[in-house]
């Protein structure tokens, strides 16, 4: 009867057995890369007003494509509005939509070439809700002779400010400047800044070549340009 040698066996199932993993390479134990967020800090909203107030765009980043788009086509939207101007329902319409963004630092810019003559008994109340609520009204008088103290009976009691635009090749870099004023009162929290245009008959005239409205479009889309290149 011959005799196996188990020897061998024996001592290779024992390596087997008895052998310890090796401790996991610290690289090994990383979760796997989160998916990247872009959490927009810089917001812009766009209202309308004539006769009624209507909303052109909602909150979004100067990098949205739809926000460039109805910038571009401000002036080729139509409202029948004859000399109204409702300032009031541009406001607390644009109140309405900053309410969205809770957390953020809000602001409203009135783009304007005249004076409110709808709701007027309203407004006052208008600007206290505002006021309540944080949020900043910058008014930018649009054209000759508009001297805006009704303007800045609307933007003091917040905290804002009347610019008064006489050559409307530099609203660009009025609308400009008041985005600066919202980045550096933010401190680094999410902004939301409401446009509320001015739609009464006096923006479709000529001014210098071109309608108002194409300059408050030209102008946004300056605004939309200097938040994405600098602030996105």
């Amino acid at each position: 009867m011959s005799t196996v040698n188990l020897n061998p066996f024996l001592k290779a199932l024992y390596a087997l057995t008895s052998a310890r993993p090796e401790p996991a390479k610290p690289h090994q134990y990383r979760s796997p890369p989160k998916a990247k967020h872009s959490k927009r800090r810089y917001e812009i909203a766009m209202v309308g007003y004539g006769t009624q107030a209507f909303v052109i765009s909602r909150h979004a980043g100067p990098h949205d494509p739809q926000l460039a788009q109805r910038v571009m086509s401000l002036p080729q939207r139509k409202c029948i509005s004859g000399g109204s101007t409702n300032l009031t329902a541009g406001i607390r319409l644009g109140l309405k939509l900053l309410q969205e963004r809770p957390s953020a630092e809000k602001t409203i810019v009135c783009l304007t070439d005249g004076h409110a003559n709808e709701e007027l008994a309203q407004l006052p109340a208008v600007v206290e809700q505002a006021r309540r609520a944080g949020v900043t009204i910058h008014g930018l008088a649009m054209g000759r002779g508009f001297h805006g103290e009704q303007l800045g009976k609307i933007t003091h009691p917040t905290g804002g400010k009347v610019m008064l635009i006489n050559d409307l090749r530099q609203l660009g870099n009025a609308l400009t400047e008041v985005g600066r004023t919202v980045v550096n009162q933010s401190r680094g929290r999410p902004a939301v800044m409401c446009l509320a245009i001015d739609y009464s008959g006096s923006m479709y005239e000529d001014a210098g070549g071109k309608t108002k409205l194409q300059q408050v479009s030209e102008a946004a889309s300056h605004l939309v340009r200097w938040f994405a290149n600098n602030h996105a």
